[in-house]
């Protein structure tokens, strides 16, 4: 019998896997908004990269750069309500405990 030269026998690989495939270990064939192995298991198709164009690790370079700039801009609030006077810390404190995003706090100070 011919024997099929190595390269053509290997899969083909998925380029950025669904988060749900990729938890779960299972093939995905990358198609979006939902990949086949979601739609057929009716779960949500959620993909870490914005699109096909970006790879995992520039979306976790980009996440990574994201958490950093929240964590600075905390880091800042921390320092506002350390170091201003009593009142004002007060102030901040108030509008922190009215909202649901500290990042929109530390904004408008």
């Amino acid at each position: 019998p011919a024997r099929i030269p190595q390269e053509s026998r290997k899969r083909k690989r998925s380029t950025i896997a669904c988060n749900a495939c990729r938890d779960r270990k299972t093939g995905c064939d990358s198609v979006r908004p939902v990949c086949a192995a979601c739609q057929t298991r009716g779960s949500a198709c959620e993909y870490i990269t914005k699109d096909d164009k970006e790879t995992r690790s520039m979306a976790l370079r980009r996440e990574n750069i994201n958490l950093r700039e929240c964590n600075a801009a905390l880091e800042e609030l921390v320092n506002y309500l350390r170091f201003l006077p009593e009142d004002s810390a007060q102030k901040i404190l108030r509008t922190l405990r009215a909202t649901s995003d500290p990042l929109a706090v530390v904004q408008h100070i």
